[in-house]
């Protein structure tokens, strides 16, 4: 009994899924590709136009899962070159603030000489 509920609401989830994916299939290019695959989808196309759009679903979570990982590497390579940037600017800063000071000290030096 409890088994049978998991299933069907394993089975509404993926039908949710489903719903949100849809793909189109054309049966000649099909046929001429894969004609066991073909003839079987024709002859049975509930069950197997099912575990195709299953699969289907799956690609995708696996590809947004890529994508994600991808995405977070990339954000976090940016963050460090900024922080990166950040640190060199600030070095520039000192070194003009320093050679600034040092080129007040002079002109003080040399004007009260």
């Amino acid at each position: 009994s409890k088994s049978t509920l998991s299933n069907n609401s394993q089975r509404e989830k993926s039908k949710q899924q489903r719903a949100n994916a849809s793909i189109e299939i054309d049966a000649f290019q099909l046929l001429s590709l894969d004609p066991v695959l073909g003839n079987l989808t024709l002859r049975y196309p509930d069950t197997l136009l099912e575990l195709l759009e299953d699969s289907t679903v799956q690609a995708r979570q696996v590809l947004r899962g890529r994508m994600e990982a991808a995405l977070k590497e990339g954000i976090r390579t940016l963050k460090f070159r900024l922080d990166r940037l950040r640190n060199s600017l600030e070095i520039e800063d000192e070194n003009q603030n320093q050679n600034d000071n040092q080129n007040g000290q002079k002109k003080a030096t040399t004007q009260t000489t």
